[in-house]
């Protein structure tokens, strides 16, 4: 049963409070359900806030005697774990992330892409990009339907009034949990970068690996372009509005629940990621989009996943995009499906990482996708490489609700060429039409 939208609005308010930081004295305190109740006496020198009351999670900030506090705590038999509210980060902050040093690959080779204005429907490019072909996309959504759920994205916020999107978010169920009190991320801007995203007549590289395409006149994506490079532009803006892009093109039936949890700079904190995941399994998410990782595990993340499979929830999340084999959680969690990057080559992404999170891939490259205030956008990355599969595991729901997911994925799972000699990508490249004839 859900919660009243009210007590997320306390647990919102609680979480402001700091939520930007990461102070070495914020720390995430799971209390056994016995010990609720003695919260201050555990730690009387401490501001506790609640991060997810009802699992005994809080956030809590040590004013005074840190090392004893913290023994204290560690020690207490009412308390199941204490560990830092360390900070997470979208894949696209990685050092070893850079498709800048990489040519735009190219979507067409001549003329240019006229996008409607006002846009009403969903452009051409975004539709039938070559991402969409390699999938097998319109062949699964031919024999198997448009998806259907409600797929959570926990990120930097969903502009909702971007006409593609405004059918499906769920607007009134939206969180921030950032502290900013804007679903939509888009309050990130300053009055210096506004002008950044209404440019007449050159596409703009936030120095995040994204393009945004002009509105009235687009030109020419190919080897050629020469976009501008804008270092003003929050390197991280519109990432979750182009998250959810991606998540409706593959499922547009699927109704898309927008949680902020990291400003458009690309930075969280662990106990804001935790109450998204709470707050997405509470509010009925059958499939939770985690396109954000870190190098540390956590047992308090772990429970909180943990939850929301208990809810019926699916988790996906991305892993790094540092070109290299270390694990980052969420996606290195058995209970999460991590997703890397392929090119159009169904090569490994140079930027992409592999081994052990990986469990398949998707494209990753060039993604045509939705971008804030009417526009569409191309982006690079690990992030957008999860919400495919994302999509896909909300089609395969519609198919089949109680099928095992990660099995029909795998089964689907197309070969990725070129690895060198100890790089895996899990089970391969998705395909949406072979795992939906899996389910089926």
């Amino acid at each position: 049963m859900k919660k009243p939208r009210s007590l997320a609005r306390v647990l919102l308010l609680l979480l402001a409070i700091g939520a930007q930081g990461f102070a070495q004295n914020r720390w995430i305190v799971r209390v056994h359900s016995s010990g609720t109740n003695s919260l201050t006496q555990l730690a009387p020198s401490a501001g506790w806030a609640s991060v997810y009351a009802p699992q005994g999670v809080y956030a809590v900030t040590v004013w005074a005697n840190v090392a004893q506090t913290l023994q204290a705590l560690k020690t207490s038999p009412l308390v199941q774990s204490v560990e830092p509210d360390v900070a997470v980060t979208l894949p696209e902050t990685d050092a070893g992330y850079n498709p800048g040093g990489h040519a735009v690959p190219a979507l067409v080779t001549s003329g240019s892409f006229n996008i409607p204005s006002p846009l009403v429907a969903p452009w051409g490019a975004y539709l039938n990009q070559p991402a969409n072909t390699i999938v097998k996309l319109s062949q699964a959504q031919k024999a198997f339907g448009y998806g259907g759920g409600l797929v959570a994205i926990i990120d930097t916020g969903i502009d909702f009034q971007h006409p593609i999107l405004f059918p499906v978010v769920n607007f009134w169920q939206g969180m921030d949990f950032t502290g900013t009190n804007d679903i939509t991320g888009n309050s990130d801007l300053t009055q210096e970068t506004s002008p950044v995203v209404d440019q007449e007549t050159s596409p703009v590289v936030d120095g995040g690996g994204t393009i945004i395409l002009n509105q009235e006149t687009s030109p020419v994506v190919d080897q050629e372009t020469s976009p501008v490079v804008d270092s003003r532009m929050p390197p991280d803006f519109g990432h979750g509005t182009m998250v959810a892009g991606i998540v409706h093109l593959v499922a547009p039936r699927a109704r898309i629940l927008p949680i902020k949890a990291f400003n458009s700079n690309g930075t969280g904190n662990l106990s804001s990621v935790i109450a998204a995941i709470y707050y997405a399994a509470q509010q009925g998410a059958t499939v939770i989009n985690m396109s954000f990782g870190g190098p540390q595990n956590s047992a308090a993340l772990q429970a909180a996943i943990n939850y929301a499979q208990s809810q019926g929830a699916t988790c996906v999340a991305a892993v790094a995009n540092s070109n290299a084999p270390a694990v980052q959680y969420p996606a290195g969690d058995s209970n999460v499906i991590g997703v890397a990057s392929t090119n159009n080559q169904d090569q490994k992404s140079s930027f992409s990482s592999w081994g052990s999170d990986a469990d398949l891939a998707a494209p990753g490259e060039a993604i045509v996708t939705t971008f804030p205030f009417n526009r569409y956008a191309l982006g690079w990355g690990t992030s957008f490489a999860t919400p495919y599969v994302s999509g896909t595991v909300a089609l395969l729901q519609s198919i089949k609700p109680n099928t095992n997911i990660l099995n029909d994925l795998n089964k689907g799972a197309d070969p990725v060429y070129g690895l060198a000699p100890g790089q895996t990508l899990g089970t391969g490249r998705l395909d949406v039409y072979q795992s939906g004839e899996a389910v089926h």
